[in-house]
């Protein structure tokens, strides 16, 4: 899958992600009926765990927490950040879709 759809199927995880955290801040409040939800949110959570922590930092500053525009900036090149966020873009996807 070529890079812009991963990156427009990574923003729908996250926002998703955040909207269920949002009105279900504690998962393990759920009744039964929310397997759904809960398997969605671990398996996210998982993917994340799964990166090494560069590209998670990547992934949870440009994709999940999105308060600091520019953040890259004070850590990498622009070459070396864009290189960078397409390995970390493809790595959580493939976790994603290995553990869902």
């Amino acid at each position: 899958m070529e890079s812009y759809k991963l990156t427009r199927k990574l923003n729908v995880i996250a926002k998703t992600y955040l909207s269920l955290l949002k009105f279900n801040c504690d998962l393990s409040s759920l009744s039964s009926s929310h397997n759904s939800y809960i398997k969605f949110c671990s398996c996210v959570e998982l993917s994340f765990l799964s990166l090494p922590a560069p590209l998670r930092r990547i992934i949870n500053n440009d994709f999940f927490y999105q308060d600091y525009p520019g953040w890259w900036k004070l850590c990498y090149s622009k070459h070396q950040y864009l290189k960078l966020k397409e390995l970390a873009i493809k790595k959580f996807m493939e976790a994603y879709y290995e553990i869902n």
